[in-house]
């Protein structure tokens, strides 16, 4: 795998966005009990949070997208910080990661690996597996069939570009929606295998759950098919233990 530096973020003295107040500070309780965070809309908070959970916050990226996130391991934080009315999502990620540059001194850069990249296809124009959508909330997730208890993944109102960014957390890799399928579809994957990177059986209870690509051409008439591709990645270089005082 060839590794292609974009960029390297200085930390000290970040500048940018920032909070209008905030406060940053060593959690009192032990990491498993760390929980609870509030983003928006004009508050910042994380009760006792892990620190590599902020920062994948911070940068917005897919769980496979980071690297060295083992140096913010058994660190966590209390944070408080406010910001002005009408801060949109990407103002906010700014803020959250100037605060983490100048409290925690972290230090990332961005970096483009090639790498194993999915597409995601029509294999079957005629499945019946994918329904128009009825009214709901839209989304996709992975669940247990109601009637089996075996895992699913049940999309209500969802788009195939859902789906497909469904599946890459999944998968731990990109996939591209390719199935030139416009709308939003109900949809119900059973005995799928959701541990792991989905891609192999998985023996459970004496029967096979189906890896995810098999599970999707049979059920969905959808191939997912390994293609290569870049994938951007944010690497974490050091972090602080503790923050400076507020």
């Amino acid at each position: 795998m060839r590794f292609g530096m974009l960029l390297l973020m200085a930390t000290a003295g970040a500048q940018g966005l920032q909070f209008e107040v905030a406060s940053v500070r060593v959690s009192g309780l032990p990491d498993q009990q760390c929980f609870g965070k509030t983003l928006g809309p004009e508050r910042v908070h994380y009760g006792c949070y892990l620190v590599a959970g902020v920062i994948m916050d911070a940068f917005g990226l897919e769980a496979y997208q980071y690297a060295g996130l083992s140096k913010a391991e058994g660190i966590s934080v209390e944070i408080d910080a406010t910001m002005p009315a009408g801060t949109t999502k990407a103002q906010m990620q700014e803020m959250l990661r100037n605060l983490l540059a100048q409290r925690l001194h972290l230090k990332v850069r961005r970096e483009t690996r090639e790498g194993d990249a999915y597409r995601l296809t029509v294999a079957d124009p005629k499945s019946q597996g994918l329904r128009p959508a009825m009214t709901g909330n839209r989304g996709v997730q992975g669940s247990f069939d109601q009637t089996t208890g075996r895992p699913s993944v049940a999309g209500t109102n969802a788009t195939l570009g859902d789906l497909a960014a469904f599946l890459a957390t999944r998968i731990k890799g990109p996939v591209r929606d390719e199935t030139g399928l416009a709308g939003n579809f109900d949809f119900n994957l059973v005995s799928v295998a959701l541990n792991d990177d989905g891609l192999r059986p998985v023996a459970a209870g004496g029967e096979d759950l189906l890896p995810i690509p098999a599970a999707l051409r049979a059920q969905l008439g959808l191939r997912l098919e390994k293609s290569k591709g870049t994938v951007e990645f944010v690497v974490i270089e050091s972090i602080d233990s503790k923050p400076t005082e507020n």
